[in-house]
């Protein structure tokens, strides 16, 4: 199947609204990820996808996602395609990795390489949020196993600090919410929109390094509901690290899952500060 200039090889993934393949340039030879609308996309979710796409142009940074080429599908293109894709469906062209993401790597064994991979993250975070894009997704499936360390993938949700969108007023109904149950803060559960900041991304990351140390989530229910009730009612248990780590870490990780945005770090580069 053609897209672009690109010939898909393999699926990779499926989202709610996209889908992922391996593919590779007709000239060059060389592979990429390429990020493709499903069919039965809305106007709502191709915003989101060209809104995605601006904001990977502008991220600069090792430890941020790479984006190569973007473009809409023809019309020859969306009829030739076997997942039926009609004409203007946009697509994004991403680098690659062929180690997957962290959520199926082999378990951190130390914590020099716990600390290297948070302090990675950290960065990236830091570089996103000095342009005002908050992730609002970060989980361990979202970040890709580069050469080098950690690689922060799918803005599909993220929100810009500057946009009227974020000055919405709270809503408290908690049956619908962007984000994933095991990593998404309070202010998301709430969609409090005004509260979503650098520290939205800080809790999520949080759970990140929680999972990273113990192999668990720190919030765990026998369904989503209990789930969510329980990023916004529940402490999270003691930290039982598979490794060794310092005795400050598990304060520095409950810092981060402060249920209160205003009591976590206000900033990447102070988690990281403290976490050093």
């Amino acid at each position: 199947m053609q897209v672009g200039a690109y010939t898909l090889l393999k699926q990779l993934g499926q989202g709610g609204t996209a889908s992922v393949w391996a593919g590779r340039h007709v000239h060059s030879g060389n592979e990429y990820a390429i990020k493709v609308l499903l069919p039965h996309q809305a106007i709502l979710a191709r915003n989101q996808f060209l809104s995605e796409i601006r904001i990977l142009s502008e991220l600069k940074h090792p430890n941020l996602i790479k984006l190569y080429d973007y473009g809409v599908l023809t019309a020859e293109e969306g009829s030739q395609s076997r997942l039926l894709l009609p004409e203007g469906a946009p697509y994004c062209v991403m680098e690659y990795h062929t180690k997957g993401t962290y959520a199926d790597a082999s378990p951190l064994l130390s914590w020099d390489d716990l600390r290297d991979v948070l302090k990675q993250i950290l960065e990236g975070l830091s570089v996103a949020h000095s342009m005002g894009i908050i992730h609002c997704d970060l989980k361990l499936s979202n970040l890709l196993v580069g050469t080098d360390g950690p690689i922060i993938s799918d803005f599909g949700i993220a929100q810009r600090t500057d946009r009227s969108t974020l000055l919405k007023e709270d809503r408290s109904d908690i049956s619908s919410f962007s984000g994933t149950p095991a990593y998404i803060s309070p202010e998301q559960i709430h969609q409090d929109l005004a509260r979503i900041g650098p520290w939205t991304d800080l809790y999520a990351l949080g759970c990140v390094a929680y999972k990273l140390t113990s192999g668990k989530p720190p919030f765990r229910g026998a369904t989503t509901l209990d789930t969510i009730i329980s990023h916004l009612e529940h402490q999270p248990p003691p930290l039982k690290a598979s490794f060794t780590v310092p005795q400050q870490f598990e304060r520095w990780v409950k810092w981060c899952l402060n249920k209160n945005p205003s009591q976590r770090p206000r900033f990447a580069a102070t988690a990281l500060r403290e976490l050093l």
